[in-house]
């Protein structure tokens, strides 16, 4: 099969077709000087501290529950000593177990501050004999 081409116009040689192109050609890779050491050494890797991002995550929400429970009206205005109205929508029950929480958060927190409060007494500081 023959192609004729127009004058100037030459087939390319098998060569010019396997050759990769020049933008393609790789460099040898540099390594940034910013990111090398200065002393040779490599740095050490930061820890992530997952356990203390944790407690400090179950810290908050337990204050948000707490504090919502005391100062929120949604929340301060449930009563816990009834059941549970039968009828009762999926948020209603929802806003029951958000009180719940936080008035269990709140009398340990209470109990808690309370045995702080008398630990110097306990231990001979402050006032005694009463």
């Amino acid at each position: 099969m023959s192609i004729n081409f127009p004058a100037g116009i030459v087939p390319l040689s098998q060569e010019t077709i396997s050759r990769p192109p020049k933008f393609t050609v790789q460099q040898p890779a540099q390594q940034p000087a910013a990111s090398t050491p200065i002393n040779g050494e490599e740095p050490k890797k930061k820890s992530n501290n997952w356990l203390l991002k944790t407690v400090g995550a179950i810290v908050v929400v337990g204050a948000a529950l707490g504090l919502g429970r005391k100062y929120l009206p949604a929340l301060k205005n449930i009563d816990l000593t009834q059941a549970a109205a039968e009828g009762a929508k999926w948020y209603d029950k929802g806003l029951r177990y958000v009180a719940q929480a936080g008035e269990y958060i709140n009398t340990k927190a209470a109990a808690s501050w309370n045995w702080i409060k008398s630990l110097p007494a306990k231990i001979g500081i402050g006032k005694k004999g009463e």
